[in-house]
């Protein structure tokens, strides 16, 4: 009987050591990124990961996106602040363990060599992820553009054939703007539309538009422009194949000034601005059915006001507006998600706040330049500087 007592107690001690050598931990074997900033999406790659695996950066648990035995998505969690933490990955006991670096939204990056605050409304676009950005002083007779390099993070003089000529100086509060389509670059200012061709480094003069004061949404080779100078809410659609103008439906949201939008996937967007009669703040969003031509309102960004004078933009299929004016200063920037229709805050610029700037995308990244403190006949204060933004890393 003792016999087959101790064989028990022999094989029960077996058993538990066999236990203990086939438990296993989760173990990280790499995580893309290495470095976001907070709202980003991190894939961590390992094993033994289980649908109750919990992800820490630091001290705060983040949202898990989706989970599989060897790999798990997780999202940066947007209360975190910049620095390094330890991120933490707990699938059954004893944590596996690495390096994070959570990364600041926005970075300060050289100014422009002759500076935004002697110059006029300058406007650009985007050609092979550089910024074209034409400044002109009032003393000149021309545009005079310049080119930021967005991986040296340096400014150089456009080279080109011919110079883009500047209207005269009782239109210089007009606000100009700029788009690319089709591999070239496009000034939209004073009446005119100017193309600039990086194959030849040549302006051409396009046909005139039927209106000055627009925002441009560029949909394929086709480009939108709604009036937007409280005086209408044409729709013009300007077809650069055929390089002719044909006017819309009217814009749904009615007429004001200083909208902002953005384009997703083929798809455009528009809202806020200030309705003059009211005098209030538009805080609203519409998306445009280029099929139909129409306008359907969609949800609003979550502040209490719309803005004024901000900026718009989009990234990796996410839509932005930020900056410009409302009842109180506005540094905060918007996130707009197409397939649920909603917002969230993603940061605040860590400047003053200030409108009329412009935002430029380029290799993953936006860059704000120019700016001023004030609105109407008196441009007030020019903002000198230029901002790298990062609304998500990838």
């Amino acid at each position: 009987m003792k016999k087959i007592f101790y064989l028990l107690i022999v094989l029960l001690a077996v058993s538990c050591s066999k236990l203990e050598i086939e438990r296993v931990d989760a173990k990280i074997d790499s995580i893309s990124p290495v470095a976001a900033v907070p709202g980003s999406t991190v894939t961590i790659t390992g094993v033994n990961f289980t649908e109750t695996t919990i992800v820490t950066f630091g001290s705060t648990q983040a949202e898990l996106t989706s989970v599989s035995d060897d790999q798990i998505t997780v999202i940066v969690p947007t209360s975190l602040n910049e620095g390094d933490f330890e991120l933490s990955v707990t699938s059954r006991s004893v944590p596996a363990i690495s390096n994070f670096e959570v990364l600041p939204f926005f970075e300060e990056k050289v100014v422009h060599p002759l500076g935004f605050s002697s110059n006029i409304n300058p406007s650009g676009f985007v050609l092979n992820d550089q910024v074209y950005l034409g400044t002109r002083e009032v003393t000149t007779s021309f545009d005079d553009f310049y080119v930021y390099n967005t991986e040296s993070n340096s400014w150089g003089r456009l080279d080109s054939d011919n110079n883009l000529p500047s209207a005269n100086s009782t239109e210089l509060l007009e606000s100009p703007n700029g788009f690319t389509a089709n591999g070239k670059g496009y000034i939209v200012r004073f009446g005119e539309l100017w193309e600039f061709d990086p194959d030849t480094k040549s302006w051409t003069e396009l046909a005139s538009p039927p209106v000055n004061s627009t925002t441009s949404l560029v949909i394929g080779n086709n480009v939108y422009f709604v009036q937007d100078d409280f005086f209408g809410n044409t729709v013009w659609r300007y077809s650069i194949n055929n390089d002719q103008w044909t006017q819309m439906n009217d814009f749904a949201g009615g007429i004001r000034a200083g909208a902002s939008g953005f384009v997703i996937d083929g798809v455009a967007y528009l809202g806020q601005g200030l309705d003059r009669d009211l005098n209030d703040f538009y805080n609203d969003l519409w998306r445009y059915s280029e099929e139909t031509d129409t306008w359907i309102e969609m949800s609003s960004p979550t502040q209490s006001t719309g803005i004024q004078y901000g900026v718009g933009f989009s990234l990796n299929g996410k839509g932005y507006i930020g900056l410009g004016r409302t009842i109180g200063s506005v540094t905060t920037f918007y996130q707009y998600t197409p397939e649920t229709n909603s917002w969230r805050v993603v940061s605040d610029l860590p400047a003053d706040p200030r409108v009329f700037t412009r935002a430029f995308v380029a290799n993953d990244k936006v860059y704000l330049m120019y700016g001023s403190d004030e609105v109407g006949s008196n441009i007030g204060t020019r903002v000198d500087e230029v901002w790298e933004f990062t609304p998500e890393t990838f």
